[in-house]
C-alpha cells in the first residue's frame, strides 16, 4: 500500500511543467533516460496495489468479526493507508520529484541509503514469500478437491501436483521475468490482467 506513494509522486510529476527535458533517477545520481509512466500504467498499478489478493479475505475477515466490528476495522485502516499515502507523498515533494524511498531517506537522513534500501528489500522479500504461500496453498487445496480420488491413490502426477513445493517453484519462476523491468510502467498489463482475475474470483 505503502509502496503506492511513489507511483503517485511519479504520476503529479508528470502533471507538472518540467523546466529541463532531463530527470534524476531515483537515486539522484546520474540523468534518467525516459522513466515517466502514463496516468494509465500509474492508475493500474495503483489499482493492484489497493485492491490486492486481500480482497479475497474480506469475507472471511467479516465472518470472524461480524459487520459491524468488520466495517470499523475496515474503514480505520483505509483512514490509516490513506494518511500514509498522503504523508509519503509530502515527503516525496520535499525531497524532490520524481521520488524514491532511496532520495526521501537521503533527505531524512543523509547517509542512510543504504538502510532504507534494505529495509525495502526485506519487506519486498517477505511479501513476495506471503504471496508464494498463498498461491500454494490455494492451488494445492483446489486441486486436492478436484483430483483426490475416494480411495485416496491419485496417482504419481496428481501426487506430484498436491506438492506445495512444486506450485511455490513455478510461481516463482513464472514471476521472476517481471522483476527485472527498470519502471513501473513496463508492468501495466501485468497489473491489468492480475485486476482481471482478482474481479473474476469475487465474480465467482
Amino acid at each position: 500500500m505503502r509502496g503506492g506513494a511513489m507511483m503517485y509522486g511519479s504520476l503529479r510529476t508528470n502533471n507538472r511543467p518540467s523546466s529541463s527535458s532531463s530527470s534524476l533517477d531515483p537515486k539522484g545520481d546520474r540523468p534518467a533516460e525516459d522513466e515517466s509512466g502514463t496516468v494509465q500504467s500509474a492508475a493500474l498499478s495503483l489499482a493492484n496495489t489497493i485492491i490486492g489478493s486481500g480482497t479475497l479475505g474480506l469475507p472471511g475477515a467479516f465472518a470472524g468479526t461480524g459487520w459491524g466490528t468488520g466495517l470499523l476495522l475496515l474503514v480505520a485502516a483505509a483512514a490509516m493507508s490513506a494518511n500514509g499515502l498522503r504523508l509519503l507523498a509530502r515527503a516525496s515533494d520535499a525531497a524532490g520529484l520524481p521520488g524514491s524511498f532511496r532520495s526521501v531517506g537521503r533527505r531524512a537522513v543523509p547517509g542512510a541509503e543504504g538502510l532504507v534500501d534494505l529495509a525495502v528489500a526485506v519487506k519486498c522479500f517477505g511479501v513476495a514469500t506471503g504471496y508464494l504461500i498463498t498461491i500454494s496453498d490455494s492451488v494445492v487445496g483446489a486441486l486436492d478437491y478436484l483430483l483426490r480420488t475416494e480411495d485416496g491413490d491419485s496417482g504419481i502426477l496428481a501426487n506430484a501436483l498436491l506438492t506445495r513445493r512444486v506450485w511455490v517453484l513455478g510461481a516463482a519462476v513464472a514471476v521472476l521475468p517481471l522483476s527485472f523491468h527498470r519502471t513501473l510502467d513496463a508492468l501495466k498489463r501485468a497489473s491489468a490482467l492480475a485486476l482481471v482475475f482478482v474481479a473474476a474470483l469475487v465474480a465467482v
